[in-house]
């Protein structure tokens, strides 16, 4: 199925057996109508949206599963905002999003205009008009209590007890670790531990650079 004869400011793009790709640029009334009257969607879009924010317009999205201490998949979102911050959700059983973090990555408010992961470097790389920054998909170091680990329900993230921090997770079933991700209370988990919160302000995750966008070589692939 492909649109015929569109107005030249509709940018049907590609035609193809498994679906149409197309973006829209500046529309006139035109292609407004015409649009209008060649619907796109197969089926109605049902259901509430996973996460809204309020005054945050989101520009990228990455998306993977991560298996928490329990031994269950949870949906994690890796959301980049139009003014250069980076914003990690986890999907609970409910189908609504808890935000785990907020990251803001520039000093300037600039777009986020790619995001990538890489799991097997435990990274999201991030593509913005000056590069590439690698951020860690995880940042369970900023927890420096039992009770913000835990209120913090990150499934990368869980209590050790023995060594009294918040680590990353390296493998399911750790008998001692303490984690709460249906409802993130610190009460049972933290019943041993100190029940208090940290009141340093959390630090910031080491973000590396992993090119400019001069590099070719570094960003090959990327954009």
């Amino acid at each position: 199925l492909c649109l015929k004869k569109p107005p030249e400011d509709v940018r049907a793009v590609a035609c193809a057996h498994s679906g149409i790709e197309c973006s829209v640029g500046p529309s006139s009334d035109e292609a407004l109508t015409f649009m209008k009257e060649h619907f796109l969607m197969d089926e109605q879009a049902v259901g509430s949206p996973v996460l809204v924010k309020s005054g945050v317009e989101y520009s990228r999205l990455a998306v993977e599963t991560a298996q928490g201490l329990d031994g269950r998949s949870h949906v994690v979102l890796y959301l980049g905002t139009t003014t250069g911050a980076l914003h990690k959700a986890v999907v609970s059983e409910d189908s609504s999003a808890h935000l785990v973090e907020e990251i803001q990555l520039f000093p300037a408010p600039e777009p986020v205009r790619n995001l990538q992961l890489a799991p097997t470097q435990g990274a999201v790389f991030v593509g913005f008009s000056g590069g590439v920054w690698k951020v860690p998909r995880a940042n369970c170091s900023v927890y420096e209590s039992c009770v913000d680990c835990v209120l913090a329900r990150d499934p990368h993230c869980a209590w050790d007890p023995d060594s009294r921090a918040c680590r990353l997770l390296s493998a399911p079933n750790l008998n001692s670790w303490k984690q709460d991700m249906e409802r993130g209370n610190p009460g049972w988990a933290c019943a041993n531990g100190p029940m208090g919160r940290s009141h340093w302000p959390q630090s910031r995750p080491q973000i590396s650079e992993c090119g400019t966008k001069g590099d070719t070589k570094a960003l090959k692939g990327f954009w």
